[in-house]
């Protein structure tokens, strides 16, 4: 964030702007590569695994897709739990 900062005459708007943005490209790729598994085509499994890896620069969808998985992984275990 601190090379944006020179694009913006005030330091913590970019702060706010970068923060802003960072959050919401988090949010929203956490819930669209969630939304997009679910679908069972090759094809659009493998527009997943490239949005997975361009989105993997932001924290927010690093965050939020680690907890995805560890709650996917939770309801698995607790399927798998009662065989």
């Amino acid at each position: 964030m601190y090379p944006a900062s020179f694009f913006f005459k005030i330091p913590s708007t970019a702060y706010v702007v970068l923060t802003s943005v960072n959050i919401l490209i988090g949010i929203n790729g956490s819930v669209s590569t969630f939304v997009l598994e679910l679908f069972g085509s090759n094809e659009i499994g493998g527009i997943n695994d490239i949005l997975k890896n361009v989105f993997l620069i932001f924290p927010h969808f690093c965050l939020g897709r680690g907890l995805i998985d560890m709650v996917k992984n939770q309801a698995m275990a607790d399927a798998l739990e009662r065989f």
